[in-house]
Order: structure tokens, then C-alpha cells, then sequence
């Protein structure tokens, strides 16, 4: 199995949702959200076209502590107690104790700026806080992920263009919930956002 980014739940356009991200590396699936609590045979079906068991993923990166994000993510600890929730430091409380239509959901690793999710697929995980984006490197790669409210098109937020620049990206996948499905970009073609995002 080689690398992929897949979306498995939500509309691209909606500005409501915050789409459901399959990432597949040579050694791990690694979700980016969980999607609602009600979405989850959905999400579930949808993982199963691309060949992947809800046992087979080993991690969840949970972007924003809402409903719409991590709503499922206690009942996919229930189905897989293998699973290993990431969630930053600014967020890993609220998504502990729930609220606003999300469950209380345990949190595996917290975030502060940065961590290697496994060795094997080079995966490791960076958190923007303040422009809500999140990415994972990889070996040569990377995939950035902007949640609703994140800058558009290939304008991302500068504390994530100087991390790609710092780890030798060629090449960057950038999916935002405003914009339909994913740029593929060269490193080159990065622009840097304004101050704000």
C-alpha cells in the first residue's frame, strides 16, 4: 500500500462541515476527523470501498472540538480500542469533557507544535492553532489540512509554509473545508498568507 489522501465524509463545499480524511501510508491509516455521531455506518461503509476496516486505522487527528469534527470519535474508541486519538493542547480538553453536540472522547497524544505519529511512515503530525490548520509530513511530502475558517487556495498560514520549507517538502496536498477536494502543489508554488491566516 503506498500514500493516499482520500475524503470519506462531508461536503467539500459546505462551510458547515468539516470533512472526514482517510490517509493512508505504507504502514498506517490515519484519519483527519471522525465526522458526526450519526455518520458513523457512513463513514464506516466508506472506509470499507477503499479496503480499510475501522481495526485497520490507527489513528484519529482531531482538528476542531465540535460535533460536526469529532462527534464519532468516542464510538470509534468503542469499536476500536486500538485507536489513538491526536488532538492539540489547546483543544484536547474540550474534546475530554465534550459539549456543543460532542461526546466526552479520550485523547491519546497531545499536540503542542509537533510529533511523529510512527517511525515506519515517517508520519509526523503539526499543529496551527491560531489559523486551525493541520498537517503530516512525510518523507518528501506533505498533506495540509485547513479547517473551516483556514486560508484559501495555496495562500496557507505562514507558521505552516515555514514548517514544510523546514522539512525538505517537494510536494504538498492542501484540503480545506471551504474549497472542493485537494490542490497538489510543488513547494515552489507556496504562497505566504497575510499575518492573520
Amino acid at each position: 500500500m503506498g500514500f493516499g489522501l482520500y475524503q470519506v465524509l462531508g461536503r467539500p463545499l459546505s462551510m458547515g462541515e468539516a470533512p472526514v480524511y482517510l490517509l493512508r501510508t505504507p504502514c498506517s491509516n490515519i484519519l483527519v476527523n471522525t465526522g458526526r455521531a450519526d455518520e458513523v455506518e457512513i463513514l464506516m461503509r466508506n472506509l470499507l470501498e477503499l479496503g480499510v476496516g475501522i481495526s485497520e486505522v490507527s489513528y484519529a487527528i482531531l482538528t476542531v472540538p465540535s460535533g460536526e469534527a469529532a462527534g464519532s470519535c468516542r464510538i470509534l474508541r468503542e469499536l476500536n480500542p486500538n485507536l489513538l486519538t491526536v488532538a492539540s493542547v489547546v483543544n484536547a480538553r474540550a474534546f475530554r469533557e465534550g459539549g456543543k453536540g460532542l461526546d466526552p472522547c479520550p485523547i491519546s497524544i497531545e499536540v503542542r507544535e509537533q510529533y511523529q505519529l510512527d517511525e515506519c511512515s515517517g508520519v509526523s503530525v503539526f499543529f496551527n492553532a491560531v489559523d486551525t490548520a493541520v498537517a503530516a509530513f512525510g518523507e518528501g511530502w506533505g498533506v495540509a489540512i485547513l479547517s473551516v475558517g483556514g486560508a484559501a487556495s495555496s495562500t496557507i498560514p505562514r507558521d505552516l509554509v515555514k514548517e514544510v520549507l523546514s522539512r525538505g517538502v517537494g510536494r504538498l496536498l492542501l484540503c480545506s473545508a471551504a474549497e472542493p477536494g485537494c490542490l497538489h502543489l510543488k513547494a515552489s508554488e507556496l504562497r505566504l498568507g497575510t499575518e492573520g491566516g
